[in-house]
């Protein structure tokens, strides 16, 4: 195994110190004095000051440890006790501190620096702060201010978080590269000079996902004949009487499923009663019924014909000249199968159609088993096809023409399992019983495993820190990030059994993950990320796995674990203890998304394992193909054959580092001593030659890459910096350190108040320009862009404290003149809903009647433009009487809404917002849902909170004042119509409403939802 990180120190035996850096963000210091002297106090020219210490630094830019550290006035690191405070120069324990720190400074790498300069979170300055960090001034500094902390697990926490790693399988692309860039080489032409150097890689291997061709083999039981002819010959007749009868069968079947059911339900025309018609549109008839089923029973009778009479030889012959021809019906047949199960769900579900009793009628079970016939007959014809050949003579005629039939039958079953098929089934059923699931996630290719783990948060310490059970799902191109709500969900173990079952129904096992009605999802959905950017590491005796991600997590509805970049994840199950395993299944990930179902371009797969450390490689015999691709491995070999220039090539090493994914990439040639050159580059300027033998080769290889793999799991590996920094600041802010502290490197104070209020009141003496600017800036603050305010805010002519007068004075001194204002429009705006909601209820206090809604096309405008005036000049003085109408006062509300209302606080609910619940109910739990409804009003405008609540409070006061269902849905048409307008389908969203109303004590707690009223 390659070694990523060394074992951490014992932390126990020294003493935390901590403060807090505007640059480097939160500091821990763990000191230990090794000096003779026991003083703490001592002066620069004692003895004592020539002692040592130990110093172990951690920060978002990583630990460094420094087991003995000389306290010299003559060592350079001595310029940093010169910037101390000199009351703490004659401490030991500053004067260590400060060398201590100034030497984690000067070993900081440079891309480390840079990001954090420009780093926001950490209070980064510019100009002159910026030239004096991380020199001695900037290490004075921090020094002076680092303080004891008491802390009783610091030391246990952040040990267990700097656990030594190593990493136990890496994959690599070997380029082939000649003079000749269009020379393309395969795998039957491989050089001798090629080979040789190759088999320093390990020998040729073979994966699960290379797709070979071979010819069908017998079957085992061929070995086993009938001794007598007369025995053979009655097991032949058998076995072709079975084929005939089964056939007949067959056929008979496909004839019932199409004249007794599917033409039936395809003539039946749509109906709007309720009760008739079909569940299913026509196209989804001709889904579930396709047109090749008829061409199907047209083939099978055709050849039920043929083996009707005749022996062996004729059957065998009929069987081979048939056979073509059911390649496309059942190609096109088992394509539409995948989605047979939703379909038959869907047509079942509604018991009171008519078509449902007829189905009831036939037998629901005997429908499923019709419809999956044709998929199932086509194994059948296997198993009869080897049995005949289990008791044919090796020279007997018919043997060929029925061993070629097999294969036919065998390449037509083959179709059922294409890439683009299978892949649709299995993000389907993942999708079926895994909560929130993007929709616009199609992963490519299979699901190759899913992984039980703890997710063990920071600080990664396993018996104080908290875990959630969960799942990972590693496909070709991604990594899916589940979690298991509870200790009865699905394991990995049943995803992968409902992905990999065979069929199409939807019934499942109970536990196996299914969406069952009215129980939810068994797993949610946290997160995706693109295999790429995930970087593993081993540790504790492969029982954890450490996981580094260069991005954060994509539609990841948990902020917290979406922005975790570190990740610690404790195996579980059939994963337990075998961390280099998943290891391994990661490389070979990788390698199956670069290669492929194709492999062109490719000639083999080399494995290589050197002290634990195994290499999988890819070995490409064209720099074409291998150039087009768009993700590259993250380490390439460039073997250089024949008179490539060698100095051209080498210079283009430098050129792919950083391109394409690639971030090590090694040169290999034969030099003129028989000898091998390798040669390396990679991030940060960095190269290495190496002259070795054919037989030192992978030793030396495996020694150059190991040391750069611990290089690249640092802050200094560019591509993984800001990963690695955000990650160390969250197990920093996760250690409870009560950090303190800022120094004169801190933010900029904040503005004096008495400067503030100058400011605002436009004191004389200060410049007019500063007093507009810090205006502006503070409603910048507060307000959308100018350009972007509704027109009625601009017109307001409102400051952060106040209204001012409409009329703008010239010389700009009453710019910015305080006034009180005496009423707010948007408490007026307020008034009139609340004034509207008010009327609602008061016709309604006596009984609705809802008949002038069933005609509301007849409202009376006139009296709806009147009403809506009134109540808007003056909506606290209006008086309305009850014999008003239901239909005037609910189209002057939706007037209201759509007009005033959002002209100034825009729509109550928006139909994007609208449909994304809608969407959401329908797929989380309802706990779930819950939660997500909380955290999506957060936008919200208080006003659009409260009038949404009130809306819906409304709608269940009325309803619950009729009886007749009728009566309470054309309520809920009403209502809905007055949330979404008259732009957007009511009816899409009444479901919505209705959830709503049914679920308002849980959805609405809060005070933020304080209705009206």
């Amino acid at each position: 195994m390659a070694s990523l990180s060394a074992p951490p120190p014992n932390l126990s035996n020294c003493t935390p110190y901590a403060a807090t850096d505007p640059v480097l963000g939160h500091i821990i210091v763990f000191y230990g004095s090794q000096s003779s002297s026991s003083p703490a106090l001592s002066y620069p020219s004692s003895p004592s000051s020539q002692g040592r210490i130990e110093a172990h630094i951690f920060s978002c830019a990583g630990f460094q440890s420094y087991p003995k550290l000389a306290l010299s006035h003559s060592s350079p690191l001595y310029a940093a006790v010169n910037h101390l405070p000199l009351q703490k120069q004659t401490s030991e324990l500053h004067r260590g501190l400060a060398i201590a720190v100034l030497k984690y400074f000067s070993e900081l790498p440079k891309v480390a620096k840079e990001a954090l300069l420009r780093s926001q979170s950490n209070g980064a300055m510019s100009g002159e702060a910026q030239a004096v960090a991380f020199d001695e001034m900037h290490a004075g500094d921090l020094a002076a201010r680092l303080k004891e902390v008491e802390t009783e697990s610091l030391a246990t926490d952040l040990m267990c978080a700097l656990a030594e790693r190593f990493a136990g399988a890496v994959d690599l692309d070997i380029v082939v590269r000649s003079s000749d860039s269009s020379h393309e080489i395969d795998a039957e032409s491989v050089p001798e000079d090629v080979e040789k150097i190759l088999s320093g890689f390990g020998e040729l291997t073979y994966l699960p996902f290379s797709k070979q061709k071979r010819a069908a083999s017998r079957p085992a039981s061929a070995i086993t004949r009938p001794k007598s002819l007369k025995d053979t010959a009655e097991a032949l007749d058998r076995e072709l009487e079975e084929l005939r009868h089964t056939e007949e069968n067959y056929v008979a079947k496909l004839r019932e499923l199409l004249g007794d059911i599917a033409k039936p339900l395809k003539q039946r025309r749509p109906s709007s009663r309720k009760g008739e018609g079909s569940a299913l549109s026509p196209k989804d008839l001709d889904t579930l019924f396709p047109p090749c089923l008829e061409v199907i029973i047209e083939v099978n009778t055709q050849f039920l014909e043929g083996i009707r009479s005749g022996g062996i030889g004729d059957v065998s012959k009929c069987c081979l000249e048939s056979f073509p021809s059911f390649k496309k019906p059942y190609e096109e047949y088992m394509q539409a199968s995948a989605e047979f199960p939703q379909l038959l769900a869907k047509l079942t579900k509604q018991k009171d159609s008519s078509v449902s009793k007829r189905i009831q009628q036939t037998g629901e079970q005997k429908l499923r088993s019709l419809v999956i016939e044709p998929v199932q007959r086509l194994p059948r014809y296997s198993l009869l096809i080897d049995n005949m050949l289990n008791l044919l003579p090796i020279d007997h005629p018919s043997l060929g023409p029925l061993n070629d039939a097999r294969g036919i039958i065998t390449e037509i079953c083959s179709l059922q399992s294409s890439e683009t098929t299978e892949r649709t089934t299995s993000v389907k059923r993942l999708q079926s019983f895994i909560a929130s699931w993007p929709l616009h996630l199609q992963p490519t290719g299979r699901l190759i495993t899913a992984i039980d783990y703890l997710d063990v948060m920071p600080p990664y310490n396993d018996n104080t820190s908290e875990a959630t059970s969960s799942i990972l799902l590693l496909f070709p191109d991604c990594v899916v990030f589940l979690r298991r709500p509870n200790s009865k969900s699905v394991l990995a173990r049943g995803v992968m059994a409902e992905v990999d079952r065979p069929g199409g129904g939807i019934a499942m096992m109970a536990g196996s993950g299914t969406r069952r009605d009215g129980g939810g999802h068994d797993l949610q959905f946290t997160g995706w990320i693109d295999i790429a950017d995930a970087k593993l590491a081993g540790s504790d005796v492969g029982t954890v796995l450490w996981m580094t991600l260069a991005s954060n997590l994509k539609d990841g509805w948990d902020i917290r674990a979406s922005g975790t970049s570190l990740r610690k994840l404790r195996l579980l199950n059939q994963y337990e203890g075998r961390a280099y395993k998943v290891e391994e299944e990661f490389a070979k990930a990788r390698l199956e998304r670069r290669m492929g179902r194709k492999m062109k371009g490719i000639i083999g797969l080399q494995e290589a394992k050197y002290e634990g450390l195994t290499l999988w490689s890819c070995v490409w015999g064209s720099q074409v193909s291998y150039s087009q691709m768009k993700q590259k491995g993250s380490t390439v070999v460039y073997l250089d054959i024949g008179t490539t220039g060698s100095t051209a090539s080498r210079s283009q090493l430098v050129g792919d580092v950083g391109t394409d994914g690639v971030d090590i990439v090694f040169s290999l040639e034969e030099s003129k001593t028989k000898q091998l050159r390798l040669e390396c580059r990679s991030w940060n300027e960095y190269s290495s030659t190496d002259t070795v033998s054919y037989e030192e080769l992978l030793p030396a290889f495996t020694m150059r890459l190991s040391s750069l793999l611990r290089l690249h799991t640092s802050p200094q590996h560019p591509p993984l910096t800001s990963a690695l920094l955000s990650a160390n600041r969250m197990l920093l802010r996760s250690l409870g350190v009560p950090f303190e502290g800022e120094g004169r490197f801190s933010k900029l104070r904040p503005p004096s108040p008495v400067k503030l209020i100058n400011s605002i009141l436009n004191t004389p003496g200060s410049p007019n320009k500063q007093r507009v600017g810090l205006m502006e800036r503070t409603q910048s603050q507060m307000l959308p862009p100018k350009e972007q305010r509704p027109v009625s805010m601009l017109q307001r002519g409102s400051t952060i404290m106040g209204l001012v007068g409409g009329d703008e004075p010239q010389d700009g001194e009453g710019r910015h003149r305080i006034t009180m204002a005496t009423e707010s429009p948007l408490r007026k705006l307020e008034d009139t809903f609340e004034a509207l909601v008010n009327t609602m209820r008061m016709i309604g206090s006596e009984g609705v009647d809802l008949g002038p809604l069933y005609e509301i096309y007849k409202v009376d405008h006139d009296t709806v433009d009147f009403l809506l005036g009134q109540l808007v000049a003056d909506p606290r003085s209006c008086r309305l009487e009850k014999d008003i109408g239901i239909d005037v006062v609910f189209v002057a509300f939706a007037k209201f809404l759509s007009s005033h209302w959002r002209d100034e606080m825009g729509p109550v609910i928006s139909e994007a917002a609208l449909a994304e619940l809608r969407d959401k109910s329908g797929t989380l739990y309802p706990g779930d849902f819950e939660d997500f409804f909380r955290i999506f009003v957060l936008d919200w405008t208080p006003q659009n909170k409260r009038a949404f609540r009130t809306i819906i409070v409304l709608l269940k006061e009325m309803q619950e004042k009729v009886e007749a269902e009728d009566d309470k849905g054309m309520l809920t048409k009403a209502f809905t119509e007055l949330l979404v307008g008259e732009e957007v389908n009511a009816l899409d969203y009444m479901g919505l409403v209705d959830m709503f109303v049914g679920d308002m004590d849980t959805l609405f707690s809060g005070q933020c939802f304080l209705s009206y009223a």
